[in-house]
């Protein structure tokens, strides 16, 4: 009989992201475990594809308000196909629905882990 919960493994990442300005993304400040979709930028293209559900980790601080940068730990949801795609510097954006909100670069892949997000 197959299991009908999702995989609850996810892939960690560090991420050096930049939110952008009030006026252009986000009106107010992200906290542990915000949700966007988060796309990466594969042959210069941010395409669906190329994208994953998410989680986000501060670390050492409790928010990022629009306009700051952060280095946050990012928990990929769906990420068996971007496996191999993505690296140290590749570029991405995050959407809340079809708005861009933020943008960066991928600091360093943590890899597979297991355990509830």
């Amino acid at each position: 009989m197959s299991n009908l919960l999702s995989d609850n493994t996810v892939f960690e990442l560090l991420i050096k992201l930049q939110l952008y300005h009030s006026d252009k993304g986000r009106h107010g400040f992200i906290s542990d475990n915000y949700r966007p979709k988060i796309y990466f930028s594969i042959d210069n293209q941010y395409l669906q594809s190329n994208s994953s559900d998410c989680v986000f980790q501060l670390i050492n601080q409790n928010k990022i308000e629009p306009g700051q940068s952060a280095i946050v730990l990012v928990k990929l949801l769906r990420f068996r196909l971007l496996i191999g795609l993505i690296n140290e510097s590749t570029n991405f954006i995050i959407k809340e629905g079809n708005r861009a909100v933020g943008e960066g670069k991928v600091f360093r892949l943590i890899g597979e882990k297991v355990g509830l997000y």
